[in-house]
């Protein structure tokens, strides 16, 4: 069995700076931009007009019994949006089933254009071997439902008998955004579960939906969205970011509070609590609020914390106060 190959790593944003960093752990194997070979420490490379960058993965030539290697990336704009890593996860002897990233898409225009996500298997199975998904929010704007169809009851797909790949696909919605040409980008992933054989190796797919153009008709409302990440060992750890939004720029600064509260993720543990206020600036209509997740363990189960808003300064209909974060599991 051999995992060496080619694997996109979104970045988001056209010919972005980007830091990547490799960790190796059981697994053992090796990741490379070119010629460039990753480490654990952070590497400095720019995307593609794409937003994307190319990077070769190679498993290592014995397969251990267990164990997982990373790929992590991060952006470097001033509102960093976009926090990706790919995971490889080792069983010895067992067919291993992984699913990529979706196309990027710029949502205006298209209503209902497919995001595609391949499932491969390697090695090829004599029978056929199903798989189930279910769809998670990245970063959104109110509901999730606005952007992608969402799949909460877990679908099966199926790979034929002597076929390395199948397709996913999952709708995406087009909407107007009031966003200026300074929106953030939408995301939102697949989550592979329950193999018919083998084991999952990368189990999170991620999907783009670039900003939409502006539209000055949609009423003066706030709302918080939702994120998800894959947690990482990296003592350093990972933030996220949840998106404040306003249906229309203001004239003057808009301020709003906030705060974290745990759900089945644990403050201190998963995540790191906050509170305070935070501003939209004079004519934008984003804001980001940051929490960062401490190194730690993938865990076995979804976990999830929320993000609460209330009291903007400038009386706004706040439709969505609540955001939930995710901390994706293998």
């Amino acid at each position: 069995m051999t995992l060496t190959g080619e694997d996109g790593l979104d970045a988001g944003i056209p010919s972005l700076p980007v830091f990547l960093s490799f960790s190796k752990a059981a697994g053992g194997g090796s990741a490379a931009v070119g010629t460039t070979q990753l480490t654990s420490t952070p590497t400095l490379f720019t995307a593609n007009s794409s937003g994307a960058l190319a990077i070769t993965y190679t498993a290592p030539p014995v397969l251990p019994t267990s164990g997982i290697d990373s790929i992590m990336v991060q952006d470097l704009s001033s509102n960093p949006t976009e926090f990706n890593t790919d995971s490889y996860d080792f069983t010895a002897g067992a067919p291993v089933i992984s699913v990529g990233d979706s196309n990027v898409t710029q949502a205006h225009g298209k209503p209902g254009v497919p995001g595609t996500m391949t499932v491969t298997i390697s090695p090829p199975q004599k029978t056929a071997t199903t798989v189930q998904y279910v769809s998670i929010c990245g970063i959104g704007d109110k509901w999730c439902s606005e952007d992608f169809t969402q799949v909460t009851t877990p679908k099966t797909i199926k790979i034929g008998a002597n076929k390395t790949s199948a397709v996913i696909t999952v709708r995406q919605f087009s909407y107007g955004g009031a966003n200026g040409g300074e929106d953030f980008n939408e995301g939102w992933f697949v989550k592979l579960q329950t193999p018919s054989v083998g084991v999952i190796g990368r189990s999170v797919g991620e999907g783009v939906l670039l900003p939409d153009v502006e539209n000055d008709s949609l009423p003066p409302n706030m709302w918080v969205g939702d994120t998800g990440v894959v947690p990482t060992t990296d003592t350093a750890g990972v933030p996220v970011y949840f998106v404040v939004t306003m249906g229309r720029a203001e004239s003057t600064a808009v301020t709003f509070s906030y705060a974290t509260a745990n759900g089945s993720a644990v403050a201190g543990t998963n995540y790191t609590a906050v509170s305070g206020t935070g501003t939209v600036t004079a004519g934008n209509t984003s804001a980001l609020i940051e929490v960062m997740i401490p190194s730690q363990a993938v865990p076995t189960k979804n976990l999830t914390f929320t993000m609460t808003i209330s009291n903007d300064s400038a009386g706004l209909t706040i439709v969505r106060p609540t955001g939930t974060g995710t901390l994706l599991s293998h």
